[in-house]
């Protein structure tokens, strides 16, 4: 999904890169960065106005606006970039932070520096300034040292807001009064703390704008949400509302993303009732396959009866034939010995001196009969 945060037209960055003039709100100078020669001591000059020249102007200057919009040119940034940099400025940085009780200058000096990204020095000074502000702060000076690793991760910055979120905020109103500070720039600070702390992360850790709007939504407005109640809270906080741009902007992630899953829900509903049809298609095609198979069985159940019983009146007919069988070899075996044994006693008539031819011819004769009647039976048997 394309960064929603990025304008279609322009050119790939980290950023997008708006045009060289950025409109002030209505506090803010109409013209770019115009501090006076006596800048550094937070006089502003309206009748003699120059560009910064060093950092450190640009970062009076700044501190000078007490939090309101910045604007930094292209010059701007070159003159940071090339311009030296002593040590006293980096030694009354944090002073300067702590001045800042409701933590409202970083924010501006990194708004301004996002468009200026891809002058590198300029942004890694202006960058460092800020961190050093945040480790300075009475408050985010708690919560820096867990978002500045190089190995952190989204859950260790979500953890870091949700804690802020939380974090009830100290009680003076500058760190050198007594003064306990209002309700309202109690309010104030938490939301400059907590949108401080996530831009700065945004821009150090390169968090995509989408991802970041989540990160925004789960850890803060999720909850500052719970305390409206009604749609008469709805009414009247919605003119509190001075950039509706920006809640387009998140609305637009959040209905691109509802889109997507709506799109995603509606191919997998298809996918779904395809796969619901393909599942009554299978179901009937089992049950038309369980009855084959039931009529199957049954057939073959008939069949193996039918095996059964055949095999059982088989050997039924085998055994009959069997007892057929010894009943005929008996009866044919008695008859062929008792007239081989008539024959053998012919033989023996017919052995003696003188021989007794009509023994023979008795004995034969009868063994001829009993033969051809043994045969006549078996030829009646075996036409029966």
């Amino acid at each position: 999904m394309p960064d929603p945060m990025v304008p279609k037209n322009s050119e790939p960055a980290p950023t997008p890169e708006p045009k060289d003039e950025v409109e002030s709100s209505p506090t803010s100078d109409s013209s770019a960065l115009t501090p006076s020669a006596s800048s550094a001591a937070g006089n502003e000059s309206k009748s003699q106005t120059r560009s910064p020249a060093s950092l450190a102007e640009f970062i009076d200057y700044a501190y000078a606006r007490n939090g309101r919009r910045l604007t930094l040119r292209e010059q701007d940034a070159l003159a940071i970039a090339v311009a030296s940099v002593d040590g006293d400025f980096w030694d009354r940085l944090p002073g300067l932070a702590q001045q800042d009780t409701l933590l409202a200058v970083p924010k501006e000096i990194l708004l301004a520096a996002i468009p200026r990204r891809r002058n590198i020095e300029a942004w890694q000074r202006l960058h460092r300034v800020c961190a050093i502000a945040l480790e300075s702060h009475q408050v985010s000076s708690m919560l820096m040292s867990e978002v500045a690793g190089d190995n952190r991760t989204i859950e260790d910055l979500k953890s870091v807001l949700r804690q802020a979120s939380r974090m009830k905020m100290p009680t003076p109103a500058k760190p050198d009064s007594a003064r306990p500070m209002s309700k309202a720039k109690a309010a104030t600070l938490r939301t400059n703390v907590l949108y401080t702390l996530a831009l700065w992360a945004f821009t150090r850790h390169e968090i995509n704008s989408t991802e970041m709007i989540h990160i925004l939504y789960e850890c803060i407005w999720k909850s500052e949400a719970q305390h409206v109640k009604s749609i008469t809270d709805i009414w009247r906080n919605l003119p509190d509302l001075k950039e509706s741009a920006c809640i387009g902007l998140v609305g637009d992630v959040f209905f691109a993303e509802a889109e997507a899953l709506r799109s995603e829900a509606a191919h997998v509903r298809q996918l779904a009732e395809a796969a619901q049809s393909r599942v009554k298609e299978l179901t009937l095609g089992v049950a038309t396959l369980e009855d084959q198979l039931e009529e199957e069985r049954r057939r073959t159940s008939g069949l193996t009866q039918e095996l059964d019983l055949a095999r059982g009146e088989h050997e039924t007919a085998v055994s009959h034939l069997r007892d057929e069988f010894e009943r005929l070899r008996s009866r044919v075996l008695r008859r062929l010995l008792r007239e081989l044994e008539l024959l053998e006693e012919g033989m023996l008539a017919l052995r003696r001196d003188p021989p007794r031819t009509q023994v023979m011819e008795d004995h034969g004769d009868r063994a001829i009969t009993g033969i051809r009647e043994e045969v006549k039976a078996l030829q009646s048997e075996t036409i029966e």
